[in-house]
């Protein structure tokens, strides 16, 4: 609308004072409105590229929901990625309780994707990698 003001008067001038300056005022003025406009577009949509982290709250929010399931007893790495505006895959190295059995382990990770899908609707794909403790030389394993 501001740019159909600024021809407007740029018109309106130039028929009023017979000087071509105020149709090419408008113009130039047009066209920083424009540039203007282009910049704030790219960096509203910078957030909305794809292959992008989630935002570091985000992450503590997914990372707090993994750690708190029962049996899960580590996290040993969480990536996410944004693939769409509003879709965020979760990928993580999950440590579970060694007196756990695999369906166990499935189901609780089943558990873990609903939760984090209902408390971060964002979140599309949860995909957990069961992952033993690594032991570093002279700790107990």
């Amino acid at each position: 609308m501001l740019g159909l003001v600024l021809a407007a008067a740029g018109l309106i001038l130039r028929e009023a004072t017979g000087s071509d300056f105020w149709d090419g005022l408008a113009s130039v003025l047009i066209g920083v409105l424009l540039t203007g406009l282009a910049f704030a577009i790219g960096r509203e949509s910078a957030v909305l590229l794809i292959g992008r982290a989630a935002d570091p709250a985000t992450q503590r929010e997914i990372r707090a929901e993994i750690l708190g399931a029962p049996g899960v007893t580590g996290l040993e790495e969480l990536l996410t990625m944004h693939f769409g505006p509003e879709q965020l895959l979760v990928a993580a190295k999950v440590h579970f309780a060694d007196d756990i059995s695999a369906d166990e382990a499935e189901d609780i990770a089943g558990e873990i994707d609903r939760r984090l899908r209902e408390r971060l609707p964002v979140v599309r794909h949860v995909f957990l990698d069961p992952t033993q403790r690594t032991t570093r030389r002279g700790e107990p394993a």
